[in-house]
C-alpha cells in the first residue's frame, strides 16, 4: 500500500527538468494512471514520486484534524520526507507566482473518487515548513 501524488497545472513547462534525488516528475501518459487521475482538471498531468519511487516520501497526514504544522517532536519524520515536500512546495509557488494554475492530488491505494475530498490553499497562509499532505485529498493550490 502507498500513496500516490499527481500534479495537475496549465503550465506546458516539462517538469521533468526539476527531477531531483527527492522529486521525480514522470508525464501521466507515460505512467499508468490511478483511476481518481480524472479528478485533476488542469490539461498537463504528472505522476510525482519520491525517493521510493512511490509517492511515499513525502509529508503525509491521514487527515486534515491537525492541519498545516512544522514537523513536531512527538511525529517524527523522515529528512528525505521533509526536503521532497520543500522541493514540491517551491515548485508550486513557482508556478503561482507565474500565473499559472496549479493542484495535486494525493491518494492512498485502493481509494475510490467519492473518497476524495477538495481542499483550496492559499500558498500565502501556509508556510514551507508547515505545507503538507492530507490523504485523499484534492489540493487548489492560489495565492491572494
Amino acid at each position: 500500500m502507498c500513496y500516490s501524488l499527481y500534479l495537475s497545472t496549465d503550465c506546458d513547462r516539462d517538469m521533468k527538468v526539476l527531477n531531483s534525488n527527492h522529486v521525480q516528475f514522470i508525464k501521466l501518459e507515460t505512467y499508468v494512471e490511478n483511476e481518481n487521475t480524472h479528478l485533476l482538471n488542469l490539461k498537463n498531468k504528472w505522476f510525482v514520486g519520491s525517493v521510493t519511487e512511490c509517492s511515499c516520501t513525502f509529508r503525509h497526514l491521514y487527515s486534515t484534524e491537525l492541519g498545516f504544522a512544522e514537523p513536531q517532536d512527538w511525529y517524527p519524520e523522515e529528512a528525505d520526507e521533509i526536503e521532497a515536500t520543500r522541493q514540491f512546495y517551491k515548485l508550486i509557488l513557482y508556478l503561482l507566482e507565474d500565473e499559472f494554475s496549479v493542484e495535486c492530488l494525493d491518494v492512498w491505494t485502493g481509494a475510490k473518487p467519492n473518497d476524495i475530498s477538495i481542499l483550496e490553499v492559499d500558498m500565502d497562509k501556509v508556510s514551507e515548513q508547515e505545507f503538507r499532505f492530507f490523504e485523499n485529498y484534492l489540493f487548489r493550490f492560489i495565492k491572494t
